[in-house]
């Protein structure tokens, strides 16, 4: 079997929407350069699509046409290596996964424990966000909840207080030991996100000694602007959280 149809076959055998570089391919390092022109003129009779140099997909092709790659296969080297997760989708798609918004957005962001500069790739805009806490698998669905917070004024075609009510409901289907990850993740980010969670959390009524711990590590001077009003956040004062005149 030459090296060409080789490639087809194992091409054949990816998933719709997969990446795919020239190093995914089981072959001897001799034969590389021949994998890469492969891949090359399969791109060139539109077999496969290419994401950017070196990259290529296998588009889902609906009846408009080939789909662009999911967020997650666009910048999947920055969510898991070797097997260990290093980062996570965050931003427009955790909006999107606790049902804030319904609009589609031409921006990735990606939760990290490393500052990287802003790329483009795949009509994406891609920026990172730095977590505070170490990023782990099991952690990971709760850091999103805690950058919804964070980003509570910037969910596209959702208020502040919708959003806020919304996150309410998600935070209230936690289980306990859930909670006390979720404000033990909180005590690193930033005043303002943790005034926030811990009046939600005093809201519905969380364990007393988690929501106190939040609340003892405010200032007790500053002040939090948000448009959220009291039947959605009755201690909100107590939070000193207020709404902008």
């Amino acid at each position: 079997m030459t090296i060409a149809k080789k490639i087809k076959q194992i091409i054949g055998e990816f998933s719709d929407d997969y990446v795919f570089t020239a190093a995914d391919f089981d072959v001897d390092v001799r034969q590389r350069e021949a994998v890469a022109k492969a891949l090359q003129r399969m791109a060139m009779r539109g077999e496969i699509l290419k994401l950017l140099n070196g990259k290529f997909y296998k588009p889902r092709i609906t009846e408009f046409g080939p789909l662009k790659p999911s967020p997650a296969q666009i910048v999947k080297e920055y969510l898991v290596k070797d097997g260990k997760v290093i980062g996570y989708l965050t931003g427009a798609s955790a909006f999107a996964q606790f049902s804030l918004t319904t609009q589609i957005s031409s921006k990735i962001q990606v939760g990290t424990n490393v500052y990287r500069q802003p790329i483009n790739r795949g009509g994406y805009k891609i920026s990172f966000v730095l977590q505070p806490n170490e990023i782990t698998e099991e952690g990971v669905e709760l850091m999103k909840i805690l950058d919804c917070l964070r980003f509570i004024k910037e969910v596209p075609g959702c208020t502040p207080a919708d959003a806020c009510l919304r996150m309410k409901y998600v935070i209230s289907n936690l289980s306990e030991s859930e909670i006390e990850k979720l404000a033990k993740y909180a005590m690193k980010y930033t005043p303002f996100v943790r005034a926030l969670c811990g009046a939600i959390m005093e809201t519905l009524g969380c364990d007393g000694d988690i929501v106190e711990e939040l609340y003892q590590s405010l200032s007790g001077v500053s002040r939090y602007r948000l448009p959220i009003p009291e039947y959605i956040i009755p201690t909100k004062r107590k939070w000193r959280i207020y709404e902008p005149t």
